[in-house]
């Protein structure tokens, strides 16, 4: 019962915390803030939104492998579904963020006009890449929260 318990919290937190971020904080920042300054505040928050969905993804898989069977056969897919969606956010947050940022940061420390439009294409490029990996994610979760309701 509490290895099932925390399975759904952990997809609950992971997917609410996807669209949260994604419909309501990143766009009501930047609509506020501006562009340059809503993204630094993005750009904080981050770290703390790519650890939440590691430990989310890393407690939906363990709870997962630690439930007791019951009379259904071995959730094979469901497990799958989730190391990949676990793999993506890890890959996103040690690859993608870094590199999106550092781009940005050079970006904004450059004073060679002639670097910025390569630079800024690079960027669009890197956050692009970052969006679809969250969309994949957030898509996968959706698919393993439809599997959850149906056993």
């Amino acid at each position: 019962m509490l290895f099932s318990f925390l399975h759904l919290l952990s997809l609950a937190l992971w997917i609410g915390t996807i669209l949260f971020f994604s419909a309501a904080v990143a766009p009501t920042l930047f609509k506020k803030m501006g562009k340059e300054e809503g993204g630094k505040v993005v750009s904080l928050l981050f770290p703390v939104y790519f650890r939440i969905g590691i430990l989310c993804g890393l407690t939906a898989v363990l709870t997962l492998l630690l439930a007791p069977p019951k009379d259904s056969p071995f959730p094979i897919g469901r497990v799958l579904l989730l190391v990949i969606m676990t793999t993506i956010t890890v890959y996103n947050t040690i690859n993608v963020y870094p590199k999106a940022r550092s781009l940005k940061e050079e970006l904004g420390s450059t004073s060679e006009e002639t670097l910025k439009p390569s630079l800024l294409e690079e960027f669009h490029r890197a956050h692009q890449y970052s969006v679809a990996l969250n969309v994949v994610v957030l898509v996968l979760g959706l698919i393993v929260l439809f599997l959850m309701s149906r056993t």
